[in-house]
């Protein structure tokens, strides 16, 4: 069902083996053929076994542009030493600034996720049940729960 969609869609076609490398495609080679074509669209029946290959449509240009891009970046870092001055201590500054919201960050989030874990814990350990032999002044003590707040 899936295979049909997707060769329906023109997003996959089916393979086959070479004609002229392999005639007979019975032979034991053509099950894992070393070189395969595409047949025309009227041969392109869908079936459970066989070789599918995915058609994907790339835009030249923009390729280009990014693999541009990524070799800019590669000599941009790796040409450190020839930076000027003001942008070596910008980088600087905005490595150690984002070093220190990171670090404060994970010790703020880590306190306040302390801090709710060990609430939960009290609260969890806390006997919510009232002792009716206990005294006057210690029925308020069971119920710490409520004087918390």
């Amino acid at each position: 069902m899936l295979l049909t969609i997707l060769k329906e869609m023109g997003k996959m076609v089916k393979l086959f083996p070479h004609r002229l490398t392999y005639p007979d495609p019975n032979v034991q080679e053509a099950k894992r053929p070393k070189k395969v074509e595409i047949p025309p669209k009227e041969f392109q029946n869908v079936q459970g076994g066989g070789m599918y290959m995915f058609t994907v449509k790339t835009n030249a240009g923009k390729q280009y542009l990014w693999l541009a891009l990524m070799i800019f970046a590669a000599f941009f870092f790796l040409l450190f030493r020839v930076w000027p001055e003001w942008l070596r201590v910008g980088v600087w500054y905005v490595s150690y600034y984002m070093l220190v919201f990171l670090v404060s960050k994970k010790k703020i989030t880590s306190n306040l996720n302390a801090n709710v874990l060990r609430l939960i814990r009290e609260r969890s350990s806390m006997n919510r049940k009232p002792n009716i032999f206990a005294s006057d002044s210690q029925k308020f003590d069971q119920f710490g729960m409520l004087l918390c707040f």
